[in-house]
C-alpha cells in the first residue's frame, strides 16, 4: 500500500509540473559556470565612473546581459546591458558619495550560468609590461628631444585591459618601487614627474616627455619608471629606451 501511494504521489507531481503549477528552475543544473569581474575607473575630469563587467567561462565567450547595481539597493543603475563579442558590458554612472559598492549581476543565456561580481571599492591591482620608449629629435626644434613612453597594463584579477587606469611616468628613481615611501630606502631619491598616460581599450598606455638636446646623455642614462598610482610601492616597472628615431 505504501508503494502504491508513492507512485500515485509521483504521478500527481509530474502532472502538476506539466501543467506549469510547479516552479521550474530558471537554469539547468548543467549550465556552464561563469565568473563575472567588475572593473571601475574614473573619467579624467572626475565627473563620472565607468563600470566595465567582464564575464569569463572555461567554454567559450558567455552570452547574456549584465545589470549594474549598487549593492543593497534594489534600484538598478540602468537597463540590462548585453554582452559584446568579447564578453564585456559597460555603463557610465555618476559618482556616488564616498566609497560606492558597485556590483554587476550577469544573467546567462544559451546554457551559461548566472554570476555576479563586485568592484573593489579602493581600486584594484594591475600588471604592467614595458614596451619601451622611443626617442626622436624635435619637433618643433632640433634643440629638443621627445620621448614616447609605452607600457601595456592589464588587471591582475582577470587579465583584461586596464582601460581607463592612470599610469604615471617618472624618472630618477633609485629602485623599482618607483614612488615608494622615502623612509623605506636610505638612498631614496624623489622621482621627477615626466608625463601621465591613461590605458586605452587595447591595454596600451603612452605619453610623451621632452628634454633639451644638450641633456641627451643624461636622458639616455637616467632610469624611467611607469607607476600605477594606486599601489605605486609595488606596481611599477622600468621603461627601457627601445629605439632612437
Amino acid at each position: 500500500m505504501h508503494h502504491a501511494r508513492s507512485w500515485i504521489l509521483a504521478g500527481l507531481l509530474t502532472l502538476i509540473g506539466g501543467l506549469g503549477l510547479v516552479a521550474v528552475p530558471a537554469q539547468a543544473d548543467d549550465a556552464t559556470p561563469t565568473t563575472t569581474y567588475l572593473h571601475q575607473t574614473y573619467s579624467p575630469d572626475g565627473t563620472t565612473t565607468q563600470l566595465r563587467a567582464v564575464v569569463r567561462s572555461a567554454h567559450g565567450t558567455p552570452t547574456g546581459s549584465v545589470l549594474f547595481v549598487i549593492a543593497g539597493d534594489p534600484t538598478p543603475l540602468g537597463p540590462p546591458v548585453t554582452l559584446d563579442a568579447t564578453g564585456t558590458a559597460r555603463l557610465d554612472a555618476p559618482i556616488g558619495p564616498g566609497a560606492t559598492p558597485y556590483q554587476a549581476v550577469f544573467t546567462g543565456t544559451s546554457g551559461y550560468a548566472d554570476s555576479s561580481g563586485d568592484a573593489p571599492i579602493f581600486g584594484e591591482s594591475v600588471v604592467m609590461k614595458p614596451i619601451g620608449s622611443i626617442l626622436a629629435l624635435g619637433p618643433p626644434t632640433l634643440l629638443k628631444v621627445t620621448l614616447t613612453y609605452a607600457v601595456r597594463a592589464t588587471y591582475a584579477s582577470d587579465g583584461s585591459p586596464a582601460t581607463g587606469e592612470e599610469i604615471d611616468v617618472t624618472s630618477r628613481n633609485v629602485e623599482a618601487p618607483a614612488s615608494g615611501h622615502p623612509q623605506m630606502s636610505p638612498g631614496y631619491v624623489f622621482p621627477v614627474d615626466v608625463c601621465t598616460a591613461f590605458v586605452d581599450e587595447s591595454g596600451l598606455a603612452t605619453c610623451k616627455g621632452t628634454a633639451l638636446l644638450s641633456t641627451i646623455v643624461t636622458v639616455l642614462t637616467t632610469p624611467v619608471w611607469a607607476n600605477h598610482p594606486l599601489f605605486p610601492l609595488v606596481e611599477s616597472t622600468k621603461v627601457p629606451i627601445l629605439t632612437v628615431g
